[in-house]
């Protein structure tokens, strides 16, 4: 039990705002260069934008590893959503207002 309060405590539930100001600042960041050689963020970078959430929307409960691991979860999703995508037969439906596969 008292791991899951725990959890409860230092968790972070994302709202579809939250997410859009998280990737406001990161395309605002990633256009000043924070990048590294490999692609990854530079060091320090999640506590920057942790810092910017706290100003955008305050009171929101998030930390530099809810940032990082909100982060992962929109890659391996955008990895998926783009595999999907590019899977022969998979497409729009005009008729169902929707992505199918046919």
């Amino acid at each position: 039990m008292a791991s899951l309060i725990n959890y409860i405590a230092t968790s972070c539930n994302w709202i579809d705002h939250d997410e859009d100001v998280l990737l406001t600042i990161l395309e605002e960041m990633v256009g000043n260069g924070v990048r590294c050689e490999t692609n990854n963020f530079k060091a320090g970078t999640f506590g920057t934008v942790t810092s910017k959430m706290w100003e955008t929307i305050p009171g929101i409960n998030t930390e530099p590893k809810h940032i990082q691991n909100k982060l992962k979860r929109l890659k391996e999703k955008y990895s998926s959503t783009y595999e999907m995508m590019n899977t022969s037969g998979f497409g729009w439906d005009d008729e169902k207002k929707m992505y199918c596969c046919g």
